[in-house]
């Protein structure tokens, strides 16, 4: 993958949000090249405007920086768009410690839950079943904060069917 680090950098700029999304979310696993990604991520946010892929950019640059890219992150607190609050939100206390996340959070929680993005308010019953279902599908852990832009269900892999035994 690191080899073609570069050849997806030029998909944050995309024209489709969910390829714009994957690459973000993809990118948060590779801090190695966190320094080339961070500004790139950052940039995507700024000028983006599909919620879900700002918001993608900014908890996938939270994966990777560090507590100097704080105030980066600081202007996203006072987002209209809920989601992207969250994101910023979500960022900060990934990247500060203890000690600064204790103040942070003073300062960014009133700010950040103001109005709690729709995909991420708990609707009534029960929670989702994170276990496969009868009939070998789970739900596609790899939707991006709230499922946005999620997959459909695909059938679960277990040690089992990887071994070749139903």
């Amino acid at each position: 993958m690191i080899d073609e680090h570069h050849g997806l950098l030029v998909l944050l700029d995309d024209a489709d949000p969910r390829i714009r999304t994957r690459i973000a979310y993809l990118l948060a696993w590779f801090p190695e090249v966190a320094a080339t990604t961070l500004p790139l991520l950052l940039a995507r946010t700024a000028r983006e405007d599909d919620p879900v892929v700002a918001a993608t950019a900014l908890v996938a640059a939270g994966l990777i920086g560090t507590a100097a890219l704080a105030a980066d992150f600081d202007p996203y607190l006072d987002a209209e768009e809920p989601l992207t609050r969250w994101a910023a939100a979500t960022a900060l206390v990934r990247i500060t410690s203890d000690r600064e996340g204790a103040v942070l959070s003073q300062r960014t929680v009133p700010r950040a839950v103001a109005a709690p993005p729709a995909g991420l308010r708990r609707p009534p019953g029960p929670a989702a079943p994170v276990a496969p279902r009868p009939g070998g599908t789970a739900p596609s852990l790899d939707r991006p904060l709230g499922g946005g832009h999620a997959r459909r269900a695909r059938p679960a892999r277990t040690a089992a069917t990887c071994r070749g035994r139903s």
